[in-house]
């Protein structure tokens, strides 16, 4: 009898032990089996009654610093410009110009007031005549002539007609030695073919009866006249007759 209890007993503390750990462990597996089972089906009736979310799909694009784009810059074209020389002084001559002093008195003369003399004593030998054609026995020509040609000696001195100031004295191509007078208010006289050399200068003042040379034989255009002086006025630049500002003989 105690053989058979220690027999089993010794099965049992063998064997046995195996056995019973085996079938718990069995006990465990299928516990854990049916828990996870259950769970899935559960989670996949909470997915079903769950309304589905479409997924999109962003692409992120990462962000990069612009790059810069080099400016193109336009420079204009320069002409080449060409090296100025300057050209070198050149010393002309100096002339002197006469500049006519302003005069009140002569500026604002009164012409019927002015005292008038004769330029020489003698016979008019050739009228004034601007208006119609007079024949010149020197050129052989018919012509205008815009002075009156007064008969005198060579040698004899030539006054001024009326008080003014002397503005020219040249030698003319035609007429010779000339002497111009500025008389004021637009009148001026001329007296031609002169002796070379008159007695006054450009710039003198002068009044009516003064000397201021003498007659000569210098006016080539007409040296077939008899020693005379060739005597004209103008007024305003224009021609005028001197025999009618000149009192009566």
């Amino acid at each position: 009898m105690n053989d058979e209890y220690n027999e089993s007993e010794s099965f049992l503390g063998g064997k046995g032990f195996y056995i019973a750990l085996m079938l718990c462990v069995s006990i465990i597996v299928v516990s854990a089996w049916m828990l996870v089972n259950n769970s899935e089906e559960d989670e996949t009736e909470a997915l079903a009654d769950t309304t589905l979310t479409p997924y999109v799909h962003q692409e992120v694009i990462e962000w990069k610093d612009p790059v810069p784009v080099p400016t193109q810059v336009i420079v204009p074209e320069v002409p080449e410009v060409a090296q100025v020389m300057e050209p070198e002084p050149v010393e002309e001559p100096v002339q002197e110009v006469y500049v006519p002093v302003e005069d009140e008195s002569v500026q604002t003369v009164n012409l019927e007031t002015l005292s008038y003399v004769w330029p020489v004593i003698g016979e008019v030998e050739l009228p004034y005549s601007m208006d119609r054609l007079v024949y010149n026995v020197t050129m052989g020509d018919w012509r205008t002539h815009d002075g009156i040609d007064i008969a005198a000696q060579a040698g004899e001195y030539v006054r001024s007609a009326a008080a003014g100031t002397v503005t020219d004295v040249y030698d003319d191509v035609l007429y010779g030695t000339t002497v111009v007078i500025d008389h004021g208010a637009g009148l001026v006289s001329y007296y031609a073919n002169l002796q070379a050399e008159p007695v006054v200068r450009v710039g003198d003042r002068v009044l009516a009866g003064d000397t201021i040379g003498a007659v000569g034989e210098t006016a080539l255009c007409e040296t077939g006249e008899p020693p005379h002086l060739h005597f004209a006025m103008s007024l305003n630049d224009n021609s005028v007759d001197p025999g009618a500002y000149m009192p009566v003989l």
